[in-house]
């Protein structure tokens, strides 16, 4: 299990700290969901472009978009601070901005070959038709992710000159890799997309079209949580809050699991899975004829999603690998901004840490029943806990937790739970928000069956820097690309990941 990070400790062995003004740089604080210490990691995103890139033209793009207005933040560096008797993080930009100062963490490597003649490359998934397929996991390709200059340890941006983004681009000869890597404490994944969408346009020259960033100093999830709906709200409704076992159960449960796989002669193994879209409606169709199998008389309450099914599909899969029949806790999350219409405006964005986690209790029948039982549970679920009375009341418990020091924590389910994290990005549509077509030096592909625009990916993964992860179960549902197939990544053992295949080969087309 991989320790968090104690930032008293870190400032005692020498980071950088800021107590009082600071004359020379402007500072960006950190919000409370920002600090949780789940979010010290390094992320990474990986583009696959099916053209060759100008990767000076991919830079200049980029540092011209973290010179702008308060997108500086994400050109600065993490540092710690005393508020209230109490260390918290920030960012400090240079009030002044000298030629030589590196607001991104840049490298570009060109390898003289086709991407599918190189050892490494020619394994970056790709479709297969009709067929869907399990391909290497985003783990197998770190090598492609960053420069192995980018730290592995959260103390390291705290304490050194480490931007906080790094940009790798790797050209090949038909095509380009673009990746972006940064600690999880800056933004997340709806962030990601748009801090994507807004170097497309500074690329562009549309300057104009790059929203302003709200929030940047004014945390406005944190006036939520003070807010008179969250006080009525807790007094009113006593059972809004997710409840559950402690961290310490939570903290056993984690570390029994990993234990067994350090004895077990299996170890779980990263993965991409390809499913193509007449096997997702497939899927969904017989995920619809279970729901109304077990669900007779309730035709207006058994809609799911494409992904809903998708996720079903996995957990259920996960839940039947079980040697002992167990209850599985799923957490998913949910985007923040979205559900507190009150409170976020919508005439800029918000570049930050704004999603929780849903949590999706399944009983031992629930979760090895039918993968449409399971689909039906999520979608409930999600529409249970993601009203705006219930999230601003989970906000004020956990920045209550978060001003106490004592972390944010609202997991529940019963201990002996199988727990499994899902999610789910389709909705960022990462294929079509990164356009750069101004850098496109030469066609990669010039095929009559390509169907992506120039500029644009035809495969994206997000990855881990930090090679070391909690959980060794688990799924993200990537997205679609620009023929509707939906790609996913996970973890499991070599068992689940049979029984994966064993369903796609089931939905693929008869062959004789």
């Amino acid at each position: 299990m991989q320790p968090t990070i104690n930032i008293d400790h870190l400032v005692e062995e020498g980071s950088s700290e800021r107590v009082g003004p600071d004359a020379e740089h402007e500072v960006y604080p950190l919000h409370f969901l920002d600090k949780h210490p789940g979010f010290q990691d390094t992320y990474t995103y990986t583009w696959h472009f099916n053209d060759v890139l100008d990767a000076q033209l991919l830079h200049a793009a980029l540092r011209r978009l973290l010179e702008y207005g308060d997108w500086r933040k994400f050109g600065g560096r993490l540092r710690t601070n005393t508020f209230k008797g109490r260390r918290t993080l920030e960012v400090h930009v240079p009030k002044t901005v000298t030629p030589d100062y590196q607001s991104v963490a840049y490298s570009h490597q060109v390898i003289r070959s086709k991407l599918r003649e190189h050892p490494l490359g020619s394994l970056l998934p790709q479709p297969t038709g009709e067929r869907g397929s399990i391909q290497e996991g985003a783990d197998h390709f770190r090598d492609f992710s960053a420069s192995p200059n980018v730290p592995k340890d959260f103390s390291a941006y705290l304490s050194g000159d480490v931007p906080i983004m790094a940009l790798h681009v790797i050209c090949f000869s038909d095509a380009t890799l673009v990746s972006l890597a940064w600690p999880h404490v800056v933004m997340d994944g709806i962030s990601l997309q748009t801090f994507v969408i807004s170097w497309s346009n500074m690329l562009a020259g549309r300057e104009n079209a790059v929203p302003p960033i709200f929030g940047a100093y004014d945390d406005p999830l944190a006036r939520a949580s003070g807010s008179a709906l969250a006080r009525d709200q807790i007094d009113s409704d006593g059972n809004c809050l997710l409840r559950g076992f402690t961290t310490l159960r939570l903290a056993y449960n984690v570390l029994w699991d990993q234990l067994k796989i350090s004895f077990s002669t299996q170890k779980p193994v990263n993965r991409t899975v390809y499913l193509p879209k007449r096997a997702v409606q497939k899927l969904r169709n017989q995920a619809l004829f279970e729901i109304q199998r077990a669900n007779p008389g309730h035709p207006d309450k058994l809609w799911v999603s494409e992904s809903d099914v998708i996720l079903a599909l996995f957990v259920h899969t996960a839940a039947l690998c079980e040697p002992t029949p167990r209850p599985v806790t799923v957490f998913g999350a949910f985007d923040l901004r979205s559900r507190l219409p009150d409170y976020i405006d919508k005439g800029g964005v918000y570049i930050q840490n704004m999603a929780w986690v849903t949590t999706t209790l399944l009983d031992v029948d629930t979760a090895t029943g039918s993968m449409g039982e399971v689909a039906l549970a999520h979608r409930r679920s999600l529409q249970t806990q993601t009203d705006q009375r219930r999230v601003v009341a989970l906000l004020s418990k956990l920045k209550q937790q978060s001003d106490s020091g004592n972390g944010m924590t609202l997991f529940s389910g019963p201990p002996n739970a199988v727990l499994y994290p899902a999610g789910n990005l389709t909705k960022l549509n990462f294929c079509r928000a990164a356009n750069f077509l101004p850098a496109v030096f030469r066609t990669g592909d010039d095929s009559p069956t390509r169907r992506n625009p120039p500029g644009t990916c035809v495969y994206h993964h997000k990855g881990f820097w930090n090679e070391h992860r909690v959980s060794k179960k688990g799924m993200f549902i990537l997205g679609q690309d620009w023929n509707d197939n939906y790609w996913i990544t996970g973890y499991g053992m070599p068992d689940y990941w049979r029984r994966i295949q064993q369903i796609l080969d089931e939905l693929s087309p008869s062959r004789h």
